[in-house]
């Protein structure tokens, strides 16, 4: 059985996390062990945005030495970007070990709204199990509401269900 780390990077909601690492169970047929290893935030830091390089971060991870996972999962509670979009939720290797989803533009709260735990948790669920299914060399579905559909806006995460369609989910235990 393969094993996923599940790395919080700043200080992400603690209940999130449990209800990520329940799901990366259930979809992935996995283990998933909760970390503590330190990731420099700061380093990813750009004082012209005000927001974070997720590269920088997705290097971090990749340097960290957790040698029982087969995959390292990031969890930021900071603002990603990446040169060419605004933002991002999340940014993987598709085929490789590592990947790293944010959290801070799925609260309700940054949008204006009273928060919804329930929104927030099904939202994290959502873009990890996406970014998790790029790990294991899934691209973009074109199914809406796939997991591994594409999410430009918080609508488009809204759209999508916690869980892979048939074809992602054949391909990916093929």
């Amino acid at each position: 059985m393969s094993t996923i780390a599940l790395v919080p990077i700043g200080a992400p909601d603690g209940d999130a996390m449990e209800v990520i690492g329940a799901a990366l169970c259930s979809v992935y047929r996995c283990e998933v062990r909760h970390t503590s290893s330190a990731v420099d935030v700061q380093s990813a830091f750009s004082a012209r945005r005000g927001q974070y390089r997720s590269r920088v971060l997705l290097k971090a991870l990749l340097n960290l030495n957790i040698p029982y996972a087969s995959k390292v999962v990031g969890v930021a509670d900071v603002d990603l970007f990446v040169p060419i979009f605004t933002f991002v939720f999340g940014e993987a290797q598709v085929g490789g070990r590592c990947a790293l989803t944010s959290l801070h533009r799925l609260h309700q709260t940054f949008y204006g709204l009273p928060e919804d735990q329930v929104i927030f948790n099904r939202r994290a669920v959502t873009e990890v199990v996406h970014e998790v299914g790029h790990t294991y060399g899934l691209l973009h579905c074109a199914t809406y509401w796939c997991a591994m559909a594409a999410s430009r806006t918080v609508e488009d995460v809204d759209v999508k269900q916690p869980v892979l369609c048939s074809l992602c989910d054949t391909l990916l235990h093929e």
